[in-house]
């Protein structure tokens, strides 16, 4: 099969080298001159598979309509919004509310987390790969009772995926 991964960072490379191995032809499609200069920049090629939140959820919608009217926010909204923005805020919101999906989805990117560690694990041993990083994990600092919580939840669906 032919495949073409948009994007030359962390994800982007190792998708790419997964799939080349499984015997697919694979393009990755980098819009600048080297691999790992957007995203993985940006965050140092941190890796954070526990740490991950499916957009359709009735809080992560409270939090992303005040992000969109400021300046400096996560998300941008250029104005007048595309149809096709409008559309992906139209199914987010519709999918926010839809009981039990929420659960299932956060569940399903997990999952997704634990496996993509351990492919990276894998390829980082078989490749011995000068990797200047560990494998323990993130320090979540908890600023109320709530966040508390929600980590302890995160930390509970992990142990049980793993």
């Amino acid at each position: 099969m032919r495949i073409v991964v948009v994007g030359g960072g962390v994800v982007g490379v190792t998708t790419a080298y997964e799939l080349n191995r499984r015997g697919h032809e694979v393009t990755v499609l980098e819009r600048h001159s080297i691999a790992g200069n957007e995203t993985s920049k940006g965050n140092a090629a941190q890796r954070s598979y526990g740490v991950v939140y499916p957009w359709a959820d009735p809080k992560m919608v409270l939090k992303a309509v005040p992000w969109l009217l400021k300046q400096d926010g996560p998300l941008k909204w250029r104005m007048p919004p595309s149809l096709e923005a409008i559309r992906f805020m139209m199914s987010t919101l519709r999918y926010a509310w839809a009981p039990g999906l929420f659960g299932l989805n956060r569940r399903a990117m997990l999952r997704l987390g634990v496996h993509s560690r351990e492919r990276f694990e894998a390829l980082e041993n078989e490749l011995d790969l000068a990797f200047d990083g560990d494998h323990r994990g993130l320090l979540h600092l908890a600023s109320t009772p709530e966040a508390l919580d929600g980590y302890r939840q995160t930390q509970g669906l992990l142990a049980e995926l793993v």
